[in-house]
């Protein structure tokens, strides 16, 4: 189900890895109980991260002081469960930073994260320059499911106009 739709967008695995993946109980004790079961059969079939070849975009629910001027964030990263940038090790990298009620699961641009509350299954957007706690987190999507669903690929236009460019030359 997942997997057609990150395919689509351009997901390939970060890094292709033969180590042994994790339990399903493990994968469910670090993400929590509301995490879809098809969301855990999307991280063991790619096994490592997910990066996205074609740029990925969302928009989140919450806007951000970092949002575009469309109101979109990027998505560079979505952690998986094996290889250097997993789930387990980018959640002990970041836990005295991010709220423990809250766990990482992908990078947005700039070591901005992307996170699931626990109890409720809720998607957010971590901003990691933020001075306050209270202004760090923003909600992005009611659940995972409704999250990679509004994961658009980007659109890389120049505007050549817009930018000033009006004519270029290359002697080679």
């Amino acid at each position: 189900m997942f997997s057609k739709l990150i395919g689509a967008l351009g997901g390939e695995s970060y890094e292709h890895s033969d180590v042994s993946l994790r339990s399903t109980d493990d994968i469910e004790s670090l993400l929590g109980s509301k995490i879809s079961l098809k969301y855990i059969d999307l991280l063991k079939e790619y096994k490592s991260s997910i990066i996205f070849k074609f740029g990925a975009v969302f928009k989140p629910i919450d806007s951000t002081p970092l949002d575009d001027s469309n109101g979109l964030l990027s998505l560079e990263m979505l952690y998986g469960l094996a290889g250097s940038a997993n789930l387990f090790d980018k959640n002990e990298q970041y836990k005295n930073f991010i709220p423990r009620e809250f766990i990482v699961i992908g990078d947005s641009f700039s070591d901005n994260q992307i996170c699931i509350k626990k109890e409720s299954g809720e998607v957010f957007f971590w901003n990691h320059e933020a001075r306050t706690e209270e202004k760090n987190l923003y909600k992005i999507s009611k659940n995972i499911s409704k999250f990679l669903y509004s994961i658009k690929p980007e659109e890389k236009i120049i505007n050549i106009e817009r930018i000033g460019v009006e004519s270029s030359n290359f002697n080679f």
